[in-house]
């Protein structure tokens, strides 16, 4: 089976000068086809950034995607202080 698949991402950290800081981000995505399935191409892709806010506290705001031709999932969250602040998933 021939194929092929595509990863690339980054990650690190950010300070600002105010109160707020982002502790980390990462985000990688990945990108694969097989030469006999061309129309199951799909792209998979993840974010995560952990940030401080002084007014809300630790908040964590996680991505997740699932994208082929003829379809999707996307699912999409907020974590505040350690507890599920906001979920969503889009298909």
């Amino acid at each position: 089976e021939d194929s092929v698949a595509v990863i690339t991402g980054s990650e690190g950290v950010m300070d600002f000068p105010w109160d707020m800081k982002v502790s980390s981000w990462k985000a990688q995505v990945r990108t694969s086809v097989a030469a006999e399935r061309p129309d199951g191409a799909r792209i998979d892709a993840q974010t995560n950034v952990k940030l401080y806010l002084p007014a809300a506290g630790d908040v964590e705001v996680e991505s997740k995607a699932t994208i082929f031709r003829d379809r999707f999932l996307i699912v999409a969250r907020i974590i505040m202080n350690g507890h599920l602040f906001f979920e969503r998933i889009w298909k």
